[in-house]
């Protein structure tokens, strides 16, 4: 009998306790269910919906409307990188977490746009998405 397909997660137990991680409400469990998921990519090819919840997550982390201004001071400051500390985590501007909500966001429709492609010859994502409108 062949082996199954090879997934960068152990078992369902632990996909499962990343799920409930990432629907949180807390910072410290959404935090450790974004770690766990960048773990995933090292390993290998990661969902599209699980990638793109974790970017998303990571930068509404670091979002003051999203949380609350202490909130994502807080968040910012912990997922700085070491030894930048809190002032250079808080320094975060709208403009690059706007930039980061965008880019997570195009990498979703080019991801669920190739997905669909069909046939030899690829589509532009525009071409696909009328047709699908229409």
């Amino acid at each position: 009998m062949a082996p199954g397909r090879t997934v960068p997660w152990c078992c369902w137990e632990e996909w499962q306790l990343v799920k409930s991680w990432l629907l949180s409400q807390s910072h410290s469990n959404i935090r450790r269910g974004i770690r766990r998921v960048e773990a995933w990519r090292a390993r290998g090819r990661v969902p599209l919906g699980v990638d793109i919840t974790a970017s998303l997550l990571e930068t509404a982390l670091c979002d003051p409307a999203f949380w609350g201004q202490a909130a994502a001071s807080a968040a910012t400051a912990a997922a700085a990188p070491a030894g930048t500390g809190p002032a250079a985590a808080s320094s975060v501007s709208q403009q690059q977490i706007r930039l980061q909500y965008s880019a997570t966001i195009v990498r979703m429709v080019n991801g669920i746009a190739d997905s669909q492609q069909k046939g030899r010859v690829a589509l532009s994502v525009n071409s696909h998405l009328m047709s699908v409108v229409m």
